[in-house]
């Protein structure tokens, strides 16, 4: 992996900022440390997933991080965290981060600071600083050191695996990070979703349906049968009657000649 963009970024992520930000944030400054060696490889893993699922958004990475670079914001990153912070920047690194990761995004910054044991809040100010850096070093690489689109969509696709190898594995993200989670095909399995438990609700009704007609008939058959023997049986009787009533009336009548 060609790590000087990366490593680039975290630089801008650690010493006089780290100690900063726990001060005001009121956090330990090892836990902002794991905290902030989770969300940058995060941030490049979630760049590299867009560009793979919509090659159209590489000019925007490009576009930012050469608009962060020239602008020097990535120097004054501590301005990004606590009450009094930029709001220009914070502005700008939220916007870019919902086009990267959307509706996840809440749910990554959840599972980090759970991971790092840190506040919610802390976690999402250290994704806007972290988003802030690590597209300063890519407009770096691009102004700096002869960068091109092509070399960045380059570095971006072919370091995804790396990039997903350096998030702590007990974060569950390389899944959601890998592509399997677009927001297209998110949407499609929501539907796919919807459309088997609604084929699982009709197949239960089917079934609890044919389960009563054939109570029915069980019961129609067995009532019938029943019906059917109560009349042979009556016949029966009557007819046993009819004889002796006639062997009665014969035995009189030969009574009565004799």
């Amino acid at each position: 992996m060609d790590s000087k963009i990366l490593y680039y970024a975290k630089s801008h992520l650690e010493g006089s900022f780290l100690q900063e930000a726990a001060e005001k944030m009121g956090e330990k400054l090892e836990d902002l440390s794991k905290a902030v060696s989770a969300i940058v490889p995060t941030i490049f893993g979630g760049m590299s997933n867009k560009i793979t699922n919509e090659p159209s958004f590489l000019p925007t990475i490009i576009s930012e991080s050469k608009n962060i670079f020239n602008n020097q914001s990535f120097h004054h990153l501590n301005g990004l965290i606590g009450e009094n912070n930029a709001e220009t920047n914070i502005t700008q690194s939220s916007s870019f981060l919902f086009d990267v990761f959307g509706g996840s995004l809440h749910h990554i910054v959840e599972k980090i600071a759970s991971f790092a044991g840190i506040k919610n809040s802390s976690t999402r100010q250290l994704f806007d600083a972290s988003a802030i850096a690590s597209l300063g070093s890519i407009g770096k690489n691009i102004i700096e050191e002869g960068g091109s689109s092509e070399s960045i969509n380059n570095f971006l696709a072919k370091n995804k695996p790396g990039f997903l190898s350096i998030i702590p594995a007990s974060l569950g993200l390389s899944l959601l990070l890998s592509g399997a989670h677009s927001p297209t095909e998110e949407a499609n399995n929501i539907h796919q979703q919807s459309n088997t438990f609604q084929m699982q609700k009709s197949n239960s009704f089917l079934k609890t349906l044919l389960i009563t007609v054939i109570g029915m008939v069980i019961i129609v058959v067995l009532f019938r049968s029943c019906w059917g023997n109560e009349k042979e049986h009556d016949h029966v009787i009557g007819s046993h009657e009819q004889a002796t009533s006639m062997i009665i009336t014969n035995n009189s009548i030969m009574n009565t000649f004799i």
